[in-house]
């Protein structure tokens, strides 16, 4: 004790050591009782996987604004992932007024090693719309995360404010320079398409480049006021402006102009559809609106192939396997470039006769409902865009239908596993539910890695190579992209039923990209 404390009379230091006391209580806004009762119902809530009571427990820790409060929430919301309770405890993290949670918050939606807590505080942060926030938004949008990318300009979504719109304008400006849209390619920009989303919903302007939005800046932007940029949407909702139709090449539509302009292209003979007694595929490309010729199995072997094309096969019974010759077609085929689109039983019928060595039959299943992600190395692999939630917390609740007697895959070859499931590989030893395999090389020439991924990553036990870019014009040969299960098992269309359509799609947008990337090899 010091000797000015112990001049003063004993009750005026217990009043003292009180007051501390006090102090200490309040910088975290709650008391030790209501902190320990918040934190109680919180842990609970959690563990009973209560989305509503999750939500209710976090606006009650959110009350102590501090760094506590902070990482109890964000590990309430890693621990409650799949619920959808994280889009509350971001909107409680949104409230916090502390200036060392805020600090806490901001550093961490930039550094966090774990990409679901860099997504819960990017959320919060959008919600906020604190002033020192918004250089970690524009780091996440300027980053290689595509997905907190988006996130990010969603926060800009909610700033309603001139100087959100001149940053995203000069947000803009900096990404058509380093990457001139007409060179993006068949796979698009998503973070360039919803920045100018953004921009049109905040001034109520139907504008697509920098240089455009720019001069509009210079013109008008003095005029600009929240309240008339919201009539001028209404206006352009109304004339039928910036709305998405409910399918996953409306989507592709509105989301990548570049790849849905590969699809315009298509003609009736470079979709060749092969029945099945399992599946119909022709139905789901009939609803997307693709052209498509469909083939008897029994004619296939001598139906007229050409490498432009992508075969589709139906799943069909064990009997349908196809002829000694059918599978040399299908062989040729592939290895002059022609792509392959297989699903559930066809592992057997079709992929594992005609491309020996590359992939085949591990085992079989039962009738499942497993959870599924990207498989490692294969998270930004072009053939799973959009078949995932960019969402984290969304993503951990995505599930895949397996139909019973369904074959599990072995994967070898030069293949790649895209999407996994450690509930299968648990229980049945391969967790394969999409692969994709390249084969052949072209004429007089070896086969080039493409550089994006082409192998499973460690698990697998295949490497991965840098993004550059370039994945299209690397790629030689055809190739064969399979999944566990059938279209018509995969029924909601916000998730698995959509994911699976979207693969095919994505299947299909690479096919035509790489015979534009021929062609002008060809050129050359």
């Amino acid at each position: 004790m010091s000797n000015a404390l112990r001049r003063l009379p004993a009750a005026a230091v217990v009043l003292l050591a009180c007051l501390a006391i006090a102090t200490v209580a309040q910088a975290g806004g709650l008391d030790a009782k209501e902190w320990s009762k918040a934190k109680s119902a919180l842990e609970a809530a959690v563990s009973a996987k209560d989305a509503a009571a999750v939500a209710a427990s976090s606006r009650e820790v959110a009350r102590d604004d501090s760094s506590r409060a902070a990482k109890l929430l964000t590990s309430a919301a890693v621990a409650s992932a799949g619920t959808g309770a994280h889009e509350d405890v971001a909107a409680a993290i949104a409230t916090f007024t502390d200036d060392k949670a805020r600090a806490f918050i901001i550093k961490n939606a930039e550094k966090h090693k774990d990409r679901r807590v860099r997504w819960l505080f990017v959320m919060a942060l959008a919600q906020a719309n604190w002033p020192e926030g918004k250089d970690a938004l524009l780091g996440a949008m300027n980053g290689r995360d595509e997905g907190l990318a988006l996130a990010a300009l969603e926060g800009f979504a909610e700033r309603r404010t001139l100087e959100s719109i001149e940053m995203l304008i000069a947000f803009l400006e900096k990404r058509d320079q380093e990457n001139p849209p007409k060179e993006i390619g068949a796979f698009g920009d998503p973070v360039r398409r919803k920045a100018i989303r953004t921009l049109q919903d905040l001034t109520g302007e139907d504008l697509e480049d920098g240089v455009d939005w720019r001069n509009w800046m210079d013109l008008h932007g003095a005029e600009w006021s929240a309240e008339g940029a919201a009539e001028k949407k209404k206006e352009r909702e109304k004339e039928g402006g910036n709305k998405i139709g409910g399918t996953v090449v409306d989507r592709m539509k509105e989301n990548r102009p570049d790849a849905y302009r590969t699809l315009e292209g298509l003609e009736k003979d470079d979709i060749i559809v092969v029945t099945g007694v399992f599946d119909q595929c022709q139905d789901v490309l009939r609803a997307l609106g693709l052209p498509y010729t469909l083939v008897q199995r029994t004619d296939f072997a001598a139906f007229p192939l050409n490498p432009k094309q992508i075969v589709i096969f139906n799943c069909d019974e064990q009997t349908g396997k196809l002829s000694p010759e059918g599978q040399q077609r299908l062989r040729e085929f592939t290895a002059r470039g022609g792509y392959v689109f297989t699903s559930d039983w066809e592992l057997q019928n079709v992929v594992a006769p005609s491309f020996p060595k590359t992939i085949s039959m591990a085992g079989s299943t039962g009738e499942l409902h497993v959870g599924i992600t990207p498989a490692k190395g294969a998270e930004s692999h072009p053939l799973l865009r959009d078949v995932f939630p960019a969402d984290p917390f969304k993503a951990a609740s995505f599930k895949w239908k397996i139909d019973g007697a369904s074959f599990t895959v072995r994967p070898g070859g030069q293949s790649q596993v895209l999407v996994h499931s450690d509930e299968l590989a648990s229980t049945h030893g391969s967790g394969i539910v999409a692969i994709v395999t390249r084969f052949g090389a072209p004429a007089g020439g070896k086969r080039r890695r493409p550089s994006r991924p082409t192998t499973g990553g460690s698990r697998y036990g295949g490497s991965t190579t840098g993004d550059d870019g370039s994945y299209v014009e690397e790629l030689r040969g055809g190739a064969i992209l399979h999944v566990l299960s059938h279209f018509y098992s995969q029924k909601d269309e916000g998730g698995d039923g959509f994911a699976l359509q979207q693969m095919l799609l994505n299947f299909i947008v690479e096919k035509q990209a790489y015979r534009a990337a021929e062609a002008a090899r060809k050129k050359k």
